[in-house]
């Protein structure tokens, strides 16, 4: 649970049962604690309730009908880039694409493996637009196969050209597109290192976002915040409110990065970290730009893709995986073939929690998976504080949304 102030009185919000209860100022003591009481905002001494959260995980992962069918698909397109940002955690892997002939087998598995249904493809890499030729034959196929799907894409945006919007809106239905900046322009130019860069990337990448919400495609702009540019990145949401305060169909999220196989310019301490991110989101909703989704009211029993039974990542070579941190280990099989390492595949549903678990908020809806790369080497304090600030602010959102809608 966690407590947040609001005019009205105080926003309790049961991160286990996706209740949100408004406690009034004023409210007589005795009547309250009964109410928090009868909803399990207030539970016994001796009451486990992070187990109680895991049982109750395991019953709703039990309850989700399982149809055997995949509908969402991570494709990467190509393991390649054209930019080389020093913190890209794909340093090292194998470059190579995908064939149009894999592309189109690719195409055909999805119509089987999803049974007729609807179909949510995510375009990956690698930058999928550097490999943009399998996305279109994968989605011949499928319109040939009569599957319906929409898409969305993780990109830099730098090759989202007028004539690939185009067909990214008709052919692709591409109904978002992430786009990450890291900075002002020659901060985001030193950062992107593109192999093929024009004088000013930055300004063609933004001109491409324009483009992309003219032609109707939500655009979400990522700000990838470390030590090196989080002063940088408040001028640049400057720059984003005067280019797009008001605009329907943009907003932006604000990640703290992570050493993978990268690197990163750390900030000396963790607060440091947490704050530099809590300034970009105040910067951000003061534009009307920060991204924040509502509150989630049902319990889920798959925390993300990777322990998700109706999703797959395809690699360039037509081999599955379940996550889309491309990893040669990491392989549960084939386009080719139903077979699927069933060890492997229960290994990215198992969890872990760590001491810090015991006195968290976040706990029933965190994800905690063992093999996850954002969970390695425990659970830092700056994590704990960005889930928390992101939790508080969908709390508020989520009452304002309830509180404009007209009674019944």
């Amino acid at each position: 649970m966690l407590p947040v102030p609001c005019e009205e009185g105080t926003l309790l919000y049961h991160t286990m049962t996706g209740l949100l209860l408004l406690s009034e100022t004023g409210e007589e003591p005795e009547s309250a604690r009964a109410a928090l009481i009868r909803d399990w905002f207030l539970v016994p001494t001796d009451f486990d309730e992070n187990r109680h959260a895991d049982e109750l995980r395991r019953v709703a992962g039990l309850l989700t009908p399982k149809t055997g069918k995949k509908t969402g698909f991570t494709i990467l397109t190509t393991t390649d880039c054209n930019a080389r940002c020093y913190y890209c955690y794909e340093k090292g892997i194998p470059r190579f694409s995908m064939s149009e002939e894999t592309a189109a087998r690719v195409g055909d598995y999805i119509a089987d493996a999803c049974g007729g249904d609807r179909v949510k493809l995510h375009w990956f890499g690698g930058e999928p637009l550097a490999n943009a030729r399998a996305i279109d034959v994968i989605c011949e196929k499928l319109r040939s196969r009569n599957t319906p799907y929409h898409t969305k894409m993780t990109s830099n945006g730098y090759y989202l050209e007028p004539d690939v919007i185009e067909r990214a809106a008709r052919e692709w239905n591409l109904e978002e597109i992430q786009i990450t900046l890291d900075g002002t322009g020659e901060v985001y130019k030193r950062t992107k290192a593109y192999v093929d860069a024009v004088e000013d990337p930055l300004s063609r990448v933004l001109g491409h976002i324009d483009s992309a919400l003219d032609a109707g495609i939500h655009v979400t702009i990522r700000l990838n915040v470390d030590a090196g540019n989080a002063e940088d990145l408040l001028r640049l949401c400057d720059q984003l409110g005067e280019r797009y305060a008001g605009r329907d169909g943009v907003c932006a999220v604000v990640v703290l990065i992570r050493a993978f196989t990268g690197k990163i310019r750390s900030f000396a301490t963790e607060e440091q970290a947490a704050e530099s991110f809590f300034r970009l989101c105040d910067r951000l909703e003061a534009l009307g730009l920060l991204q924040v989704s509502s509150l989630e009211h049902k319990l889920v029993g798959n925390r993300c893709m990777a322990d998700n039974d109706a999703c797959e990542v395809i690699l360039p070579d037509g081999r599955v995986a379940k996550c889309e941190h491309y990893d040669e280990r990491e392989v549960v099989g084939t386009i080719d073939s139903p077979e699927r390492d069933e060890a492997l595949l229960r290994s990215w549903k198992e969890t872990h929690a760590y001491e810090e678990c015991k006195s968290c908020a976040s706990y029933p809806r965190c994800g905690r998976l063992a093999k996850c790369a954002w969970h390695r080497g425990g659970c830092e304090l700056s994590k704990r504080l960005v889930a928390e600030e992101r939790l508080r602010r969908r709390i508020l959102k989520t009452y304002r949304e309830q509180a404009r809608r007209p009674e019944a």
